[in-house]
């Protein structure tokens, strides 16, 4: 026994794989004014046959499994108001067989400090919505963004853009993760990043 601890040795491998890939979009035609009134639906589906994954265990050996990964996107401008611009819309549900949104094999979810972790079966779901509204002359521009992961996870970053003139523009916006929804933190992927409660302000110039 080792008095100081365990050690291993740790190293990055970015094995090649082979992706096979596509989409699919369709504008909607409607009503003006109504939502599905150009409305943009986009299909992606991504395939990857064998793809390596570093195993929860640690083992040396490597886990091979298919992975897909597939998306549908909704994007849209929409008018609220006749005195603002129009607004523009983003939805998107992701899915991915084997893979949380970082790449972490789903076989390592649920653990704890005294419990193997069972894996998460039925694959990583999650949901995002954005939300970009110019105002009057487009001076003032507020923003939105919202990622749920479905086991108990959320990102949301508000946003202000102001720009007065061609020169110069003043940016702020702020995130707040939350990993712990669901009380289980090992159940979703935003947990890795719990701690994050941050403001950003951010001056830019143009000449």
């Amino acid at each position: 026994t080792n008095n100081a601890g365990l050690r291993g040795w740790l190293a990055r491998d970015y094995r090649e794989e082979t992706n096979i890939g596509g989409g699919v979009s369709k504008v909607f035609e409607g009503a003006p004014g109504s939502w599905n009134d150009q409305l943009i639906a986009n299909v992606e589906v991504l395939y990857t046959p064998d793809r390596i994954f570093t195993n929860p265990s640690l083992d040396v050996g490597f886990l091979r499994k298919n992975e897909t990964i597939a998306a549908l996107v909704l994007e849209k401008y929409q008018r609220f108001s006749s005195s603002l611009p129009a607004t523009y819309l983003v939805g998107q549900f992701l899915y991915r067989s084997q893979s949380d949104l970082f790449g972490r094999y789903l076989g390592g979810y649920g653990g704890s400090q005294t419990e193997e972790a069972p894996g998460k079966t039925g694959g990583y779901k999650a949901m995002a919505l954005a939300i970009q509204q110019p105002f009057a002359n487009l001076i003032w521009r507020a923003d939105l963004a919202v990622l749920y992961d479905t086991g108990g996870g959320i990102l949301v970053q508000p946003a202000l853009r102001w720009k007065p003139n061609g020169t110069y523009t003043v940016e702020a916006f702020y995130n707040y993760v939350n990993g712990k929804l669901n009380g289980n933190p090992t159940d979703n992927a935003l947990s890795t990043a719990n701690y994050v409660k941050e403001f950003t302000l951010r001056l830019g110039a143009q000449f």
